[in-house]
């Protein structure tokens, strides 16, 4: 669904010009967090 509204926000010709500098950026500044588990454990709910 995101590629969809990136491809119709890409046909907009100031959009175009800018958008993929600033999704560079947000890219390198934000990277994306995967939640990694390294254990799992039981706790017993009273």
């Amino acid at each position: 669904m995101w590629r969809m509204v990136e491809g119709l926000l890409l046909r907009i010709p100031i959009v175009r010009a800018v958008y993929p500098n600033i999704k560079q950026v947000t890219d390198f500044l934000l990277p994306e967090r995967r939640i990694q588990l390294s254990s799992i454990m039981v706790v017993q709910y009273p």
